[in-house]
């Protein structure tokens, strides 16, 4: 039974998206005369010949006294996907489909994988399987680049070949305590949510340009001018590193910003709820 497979990530920050394949995109969908989609999903050109899914349990097995063993259980270890994207340096290749219909080179492709690893984004990894029965099968998984590999053969049918292993990403948070000493006891504070370790569905990142403030990013990214300090609240350590680089002993509470800083945008949601 043969399967084809389509691999697709998305959720990608604007930032790492070619700016020709997001025109593409808004003439795709006018051509259809449909609402543009604010997701973006950008799809690898030709299907990997397999795709290799590694799930380990986890569980530790200890020797006992006499000699014994036992199994201890242990929570699942995060799945690995890994698969090899071959990528054609010439346009027209019949087997290869790309988003929108747009030809990339290999090099966007290359630079892509190299910017998800450096700069550790969590994206949407998606592989959708048709297979002769009629059946589907679908994979829809938050995930990181853990690791890619590029191969060049000038003798193959495909001269690149990206290898890239995929792991699935768990959203979590930490709880940081405060323990305060009063005289001889001791008195735990309440547990405050660290902010620095939430990571959501929805949150992105953008990179500030010449003549970009506090307020105009909040009115551009979340329609008011009014969360200007709860974005600086959540990116404080980084405005203030780039105000320290430019030789200020500080950037008055994110009033010097600095073209190419780039700030974390936490979802509508989060941002709502921050107390500035």
């Amino acid at each position: 039974m043969q399967s084809e497979y389509r691999v697709y990530i998305g959720y990608l920050p604007k930032e790492l998206i070619p700016q020709r394949l997001l025109k593409a995109k808004t003439n795709y969908w006018n051509s259809r005369h449909v609402k543009i989609p604010k997701l973006f999903n950008l799809r690898f050109p030709i299907a990997p010949e397999s795709i290799e899914m590694k799930s380990s349990s986890g569980n530790k097995t200890i020797t006992l006294i006499n000699g014994g063993q036992v199994n201890i259980l242990k929570s699942p270890e995060l799945t690995e996907w890994t698969m090899d994207m071959r990528l054609p340096d010439l346009p027209g290749d019949p087997a290869a489909v790309y988003s929108f219909d747009l030809f990339l080179e290999p090099y966007v492709y290359i630079e892509l994988a190299e910017a998800l690893k450096t700069r550790k984004t969590v994206f949407k990894l998606m592989v959708q399987r048709d297979a002769s029965d009629g059946k589907e099968f679908y994979t829809s998984t938050l995930a990181s680049l853990e690791d890619y590999t590029l191969k060049e053969d000038a003798s193959a049918a495909y001269r690149f070949t990206l290898s890239m292993t995929f792991k699935k990403y768990v959203t979590y948070g930490t709880r940081k305590i405060t323990v305060k000493k009063s005289g001889k006891k001791k008195k735990v504070s309440k547990k405050k949510k660290s902010r620095e370790h939430i990571v959501e569905l929805g949150h992105r990142s953008t990179r500030v340009k010449k003549g970009d403030t506090l307020p105009k990013l909040s009115k551009k990214h979340y329609g008011s001018t009014k969360y200007w300090k709860a974005l600086y609240k959540y990116n404080k350590s980084v405005i203030e590193k780039a105000a320290k680089k430019h030789k200020r002993k500080s950037s008055v509470y994110g009033k010097h910003l600095y073209a190419g800083t780039v700030l974390f945008l936490p979802n509508k949601s989060v941002i709502k709820k921050t107390k500035a």
